[in-house]
């Protein structure tokens, strides 16, 4: 079995920095096992597969896996996707629609392309669903996560949250940089359904902007940058790209 396959990597024009998504086109024969298999080979944080649409009015059906499972939505796979089959149409010269419609597990994705000068240089979506605000999760299960004491969590303005635009995050207020710098994720917690799979960790309004991500099938590590943790509350993303 022969496929092929893009690497581009997200939120940025320089190869090798950014977010990197593997792209398998012509995915179409290829079975879930397969997919989970190929996504943990390449071992980032998703890899998408781009399958013939099942409405012909859309533009592909697209399943997203992390190295561990499937998930119905992610933000910078669905950007560097539309990158790269734009990309793959303007070397065939075959015209897309301004506006890319893929049909995820959490519901249609439109994803405008952008254009400089008449070349793509980044894309924006829309997400799946209206945000919505879940459970909530204490602060020791949240500090026993992430290798922290309590009083890192900070509940003043909210407490641990579950939140999501099509897919589950706990949002998490730390107390300061240093406990967000200092944070490691803790894999039993993890896997004892304790907190959830992916958490977002921010440390406070008056500390400045800082982000991480962190989750079991993501090795336990940061997603470098990402794009549905940083749209949860807003309507759209974007993004540009560079393609190895």
């Amino acid at each position: 079995m022969k496929k092929r396959y893009v690497i581009a990597d997200v939120f940025t024009d320089t190869p090798f920095v950014g977010n990197p998504v593997a792209v398998v086109l012509d995915a179409e024969g290829m079975s879930t096992g397969q997919m989970q298999q190929i996504a943990a080979e390449f071992g980032y944080s998703e890899t998408t597969f781009v399958l013939p649409p099942e409405d012909r009015a859309n533009t592909a059906h697209v399943r997203i896996f992390t190295p561990t499972r499937e998930i119905p939505f992610a933000g910078h796979p669905n950007v560097g996707t539309a990158f790269v089959l734009a990309s793959y149409a303007t070397a065939k010269d075959e015209t897309l629609p301004e506006v890319l419609l893929f049909e995820e597990a959490a519901g249609l994705v439109p994803v405008r392309l952008l254009k400089n000068n008449g070349t793509i240089s980044g894309a924006e979506l829309r997400v799946p669903e209206l945000l919505s605000c879940r459970a909530e999760v204490s602060a020791g299960q949240v500090a026993a996560c992430l290798s922290l004491e309590a009083e890192c969590i900070s509940t003043a303005v909210h407490q641990p949250l579950v939140a999501s635009v099509g897919l589950p995050f706990l949002i998490v207020e730390l107390a300061s940089r240093d406990a967000l710098r200092r944070c490691v994720p803790n894999l039993q917690g993890f896997r004892a359904g304790r907190c959830g799979v992916h958490l977002c960790l921010y440390p406070g309004y008056n500390a400045g902007g800082e982000l991480r991500f962190a989750g079991e099938d993501v090795h336990a590590t940061d997603d470098r940058r990402s794009g549905d943790r940083q749209r949860d509350g807003c309507g759209d993303g974007a993004a540009g790209f560079s393609s190895r």
